[in-house]
């Protein structure tokens, strides 16, 4: 389930080595953030942004290694 998210919602951001998760449901991103801690995954919750979005943000992704493998498969944002 994650593995679809992160590849449908998300994109790696090589510049700050970090995977972005972009959606309208807050709940949902709430729920993927409590799953990754179980885990021992950190993230950040941020928004509503100006299209009322939300982003997860899991930064330093390179140590998270099959998360890491998912994002760097992304299109990278500059």
């Amino acid at each position: 389930w994650i593995r679809a998210f992160v590849r449908d919602e998300g994109y790696y951001e090589a510049a700050y080595n970090r995977l972005k998760i972009k959606s309208m449901n807050k709940p949902g991103l709430s729920d993927l953030q409590k799953l990754l801690e179980t885990i021992d995954i950190e993230s950040s919750l941020t928004g509503p942004n100006c299209d009322d979005s939300y982003y997860l943000t899991i930064s330093a992704i390179d140590e998270e290694e099959e998360l890491y493998k998912i994002a760097k498969n992304k299109p990278k944002v500059k």
